[in-house]
């Protein structure tokens, strides 16, 4: 009954009632979407570095060699020499090394040559098919087979470059031979396939087309001089290549040991000419520069909730003294001092829980937003279940909108009832 009373009082005066509802929402909805951004990217960032303790590649910026060699998500800074490379994975101190070579996509989609280990690395499981053996077979992230419309045995032509207006290598089609199973890594959104199909692609391109290759230069062209030419059917007989020419991006070692992990790196960028970047340092970097933006913007939330709060108190305040004569009304009716206490109580928390409602569903709005343009450019998506940091949200504004009823409800609890009667 007292709820019910409550919700009539904050419907009769519905300006108000709006105002401190739409104060509450905008400083939830902030808050609530920045935590989910922030844990989501967190989890993302986490989960895409796998069991990867160095990214090495051309010499550079080291956060550009990690998110285009761990995350995918930018240009790569060059190419290293395979032979180079092949000397460091024997090293005593490298457990593995996982060789990458890009340069082309499908539809916004990287194309990645890689060896099967980097499959095993993020525990990618198939959903359909096999996994690639040959040259031009390829296996489908989840989500590029979702949003392409690919399936199993079809087949398409890689473009030049990540744009796609790029030129197209139309004389050599991949084959869809496998498409993995949803996995919430960076295997969603890759298209793999192994190395000598990157070589082959880009060795004929360039001896065929040497001139339109220069047209169609890239950031990160990888400029193979190779001296081979080949066949794209399948079944064709591979010819001796020159390994001194073939290039890769990058390789993502994991080491045996954590003196390893500290020394190794400062080997390679002294005394090779490639570079050695440790992915969970540069992402701290990065999300100690994110941080103090999404700090500030969240200390303006939770601002904006104690405004919606301080709005709660003078609104209920200025009620109480309107509504004197009813409080009497009901204590003559038979209300005792306890149950006035808890309709101003109920009142604040209904206003705080109307506005952080709609405050955690407009919040889910911007998720789904950020969703539309964050899958392309990112390379991720952001989930619409609560986040833990939310659950303190809910309980912060409650508690707002409870201290903020809570002097007004003190006062309706010491209604003297006598004297208001007598001076009506």
């Amino acid at each position: 009954m007292i709820w019910k009373i409550a919700w009539k009082n904050i419907v009769h005066r519905p300006l108000n009632s709006i105002l401190c509802i739409a104060l509450i929402m905008l400083g939830t909805g902030i808050i609530s979407l920045l935590s989910i951004v922030e844990t989501e990217m967190g989890n993302r960032f986490k989960n895409n570095k796998a069991d990867i303790d160095l990214v090495v590649g051309a010499k550079g910026s080291p956060l550009q060699l990690v998110l285009s060699a761990v995350y995918h998500i930018d240009s790569p800074p060059g190419n290293i020499n395979l032979e180079e490379a092949q000397e460091l994975m024997q090293d005593p101190l490298v457990e593995t090394a996982i060789p990458l070579s890009y340069g082309d996509s499908f539809k916004g989609n990287r194309i990645l040559g890689t060896t099967p280990e980097f499959i095993t690395n993020y525990s990618g499981i198939l959903k359909d098919g096999r996994f690639n053996e040959e040259s031009m077979e390829v296996v489908l992230g989840n989500n590029v087979a979702d949003q392409n419309g690919l399936e199993l045995g079809g087949s398409f032509y890689g473009t030049h470059g990540e744009a796609n207006d790029g030129h197209v290598h139309d004389n050599a089609k991949y084959e869809i031979v496998g498409i993995l199973e949803q996995s919430n890594s960076v295997l969603d959104n890759l298209i793999i396939t192994n190395l000598e199909s990157v070589w082959e692609i880009h060795g004929h391109y360039e001896g065929s087309q040497s001139s339109n290759h220069n047209d169609h230069d890239h950031d990160h062209d990888h400029d193979h001089d190779h001296e081979h030419e080949h066949d794209f059917d399948h079944g064709h007989e591979h010819q001796e290549v020159n390994t001194e020419d073939l290039e890769i991006t990058a390789l993502l070692i994991k080491c045996k040991t954590k003196i390893a992990e500290l020394s190794l790196p400062r080997r390679i960028n002294q005394e090779t000419n490639m570079q050695a970047a440790l992915p969970g340092l540069e992402i701290n970097k990065l999300f100690s520069s994110l941080g103090v933006g999404i700090s500030t913007v969240k200390f303006v939330g939770v601002s904006v909730v104690f405004m919606a709060g301080f709005s709660v108190f003078l609104i209920l305040l200025d009620r109480l003294k309107r509504r004197k004569s009813e409080l009497a009304v009901m204590r003559t009716l038979g209300y005792s001092s306890a149950q006035l206490f808890s309709l101003l109580i109920c009142e604040g928390i209904i206003l705080a829980i109307v506005g952080c409602g709609i405050g955690l569903i407009m919040s889910r709005i911007g998720v789904y937003i950020v969703n539309s343009n964050g899958v392309d450019s990112l390379n991720f998506k952001l989930h619409y279940s609560l986040v833990h940091s939310e659950v303190y949200l809910v309980v912060l504004t409650l508690s707002v909108g409870l201290v903020s009823a809570f002097f007004p409800a003190i006062k309706a609890m010491r209604t003297n009832v006598s004297s208001i009667l007598k001076s009506d």
